[in-house]
């Protein structure tokens, strides 16, 4: 039997820091960003912060390289419209 390793998880959060009508194209195109790291297995689940500043995000990688990779690759990020964090997330019941 082959045992199935889980990915390790990291929480990304971009908070928009330009005004929402420049910011109106390249958010649309950081959620297919979004669509298109599901579609990869890339993304475990995402979305946009209640005030519509941002969004939170978790990610599955094989570690921080690549997923510091992946979120420099958000259109919000690589166009500076938005600052940012990554940090490694471990759920409460995967330490049982």
């Amino acid at each position: 039997m082959i045992a199935c390793v889980a990915m390790p998880l990291f929480v990304r959060t971009i908070l928009i820091t330009a005004s929402q009508a420049s910011v109106e194209r390249a958010a649309e195109e950081h959620e297919q960003h979004l669509f298109d790291l599901r579609r990869r297995g890339k993304l475990h689940t995402a979305g946009r912060l209640g005030n519509g500043d941002g969004y939170l995000e978790i990610i599955e990688a094989a570690d921080l390289l690549e997923a510091d990779e992946i979120t420099r690759s958000s259109p919000l990020v690589e166009l500076g419209l938005g600052s940012w964090t990554l940090r490694e997330w471990v759920p409460l019941d995967s330490e049982a």
